[in-house]
């Protein structure tokens, strides 16, 4: 189905190259998932969810949206951008540094984890430089080959140091070191591109991208605290227990969301892009995409919401059951998020910046609303998840059709 709604040879040849490989990385990450549910418990897990929750929004602020410019700059000013990058690499860092001394002093639990953060930062942030640029290249094979081989070291090391009884930091180690050897070979592969520099003075450059720090990244990091708002809020209102079982249940349902969003977006960004520049539209490829898209999230809703507990139970042991419960339910919001994640992006490419960060923080408002007010009321979990997933999927949708509007071709 998917080759004839593609009929575009290379767009068909660079979709399949990004879906094996990203499959295969997802596939990974899914598969050692079991096996990790069995040696970390629910409490430890919930601890490492918070932990990823910092990491996407203190990666979000160390790369302000210019990992995305990078695809759409002129050859000659990719290296201003990796300059750029460095230097918000290290301030982030700095100031996540500034946090792990204060936690120090104060004797904090979370010590542990702010540690692995201040060194996660700026290999994260590099991992997604570095990413970029092989987008740019079109080398969507060596993108396949970084994600399989970040998803298997991390499931890996993650297990082999919970076997040896290090699973104070078996998790977290597993997350650097799996961005640290993603991020290696990424530089490697991209070393020799893009290194002729723009005559271009600095300010100009800065200014003719502008956009993508002023309204990009404010949507990008209201974007992260909005996919962690649930994480965050279950850590405030609930015990460790339910964090680590809404911790599980992200990772999971993350696997279909991530599996389409990343392969799919690389394609449709580069695609789009340059339908845009040659056409002034991209309707085309955005219908197309919609449709296949669409398919793939129904069928994960149809998956998840008869099967969800039993599954969780069978899969990772009963403990985790509840965790079932919740997915049967988050599967709307994720399944919505699949297909908006990915088109969404036709907006930055017609300079509607702005419209992508109104959005996010709609998405950040009605989250957090939906679930406290549902806790006040109720003191019901369960019933935060429903109205939670029920509330953004409506605004997802939303959000799917105005991006529809502004592919078409501009008068």
């Amino acid at each position: 189905m998917l080759s004839k709604l593609l009929k575009k040879t290379e767009v068909k040849k660079n979709l399949t190259i990004s879906v094996i490989g990203t499959a295969a990385g997802q596939l990974i990450h899914l598969g050692t998932t079991p096996i990790i549910s069995r040696i970390y418990s629910p409490e430890l897990f919930g601890q490492y969810s918070l932990f990823l929750s910092f990491l996407g929004v203190f990666t979000a602020i160390s790369l302000c949206k210019f990992d995305l410019a990078i695809i759409a700059v002129e050859d000659d000013e990719v290296s201003f951008f990796r300059k750029i990058l460095f230097k918000l690499s290290v301030l982030t860092t700095l100031i996540s540094t500034i946090v792990l001394i204060f936690l120090y002093f104060t004797d904090s639990g979370n010590i542990l984890s702010f540690l692995f953060l201040t060194l996660t930062i700026p290999v994260s942030a590099k991992y997604w430089m570095h990413r970029s640029i092989l987008n740019k290249s079109k080398l969507f094979k060596n993108l396949s080959i970084g994600k399989v081989l970040e998803n298997s070291s991390n499931g890996l090391i993650a297990i082999g140091l919970g076997l040896m009884s290090l699973k104070d930091i078996g998790l977290f180690a597993g997350k650097f070191f799996a961005l640290l050897f993603s991020w290696l070979y990424f530089r490697i592969q991209s070393s020799k591109l893009y290194l002729k520099k723009s005559i271009l003075p600095p300010k100009d450059i800065l200014k003719k991208y502008i956009n993508y720090p002023k309204y990009s990244f404010p949507a990008e990091l209201v974007g992260q605290l909005n996919l962690n708002t649930i994480i965050f809020i279950f850590a405030y209102l609930f015990s460790p227990l339910e964090v680590g079982l809404i911790g599980l249940t992200t990772r999971v349902m993350s696997v279909p969301a991530n599996f389409v969003s990343i392969s799919f977006l690389d394609v449709f960004k580069q695609k789009s892009m340059q339908d845009f520049k040659d056409t002034g539209s991209f309707r085309t490829i955005f219908i197309k995409f919609f449709f296949a898209l669409s398919a793939i999230a129904i069928s994960m809703i149809t998956v998840i919401y008869f099967t969800g507990p039993s599954l969780f139970n069978l899969v990772f042991g009963n403990e985790w059951g509840k965790a079932g419960i919740y997915a049967q339910y988050l599967c709307f919001f994720y399944a919505i998020r699949l297909v908006t994640g990915p088109l969404a992006y036709a907006l930055e490419i017609v300079n509607k910046h702005y419209i992508n960060l109104i959005f996010q923080c709609l998405y950040l408002i009605t989250g957090v609303a939906s679930i406290l007010g549902t806790f006040y009321i109720t003191g019901d979990d369960l019933l935060c998840i429903k109205v939670y997933s029920f509330s953004l999927f409506i605004l997802y949708a939303i959000h799917t059709t105005v991006a529809f509007k502004y592919s078409k071709k501009v008068s």
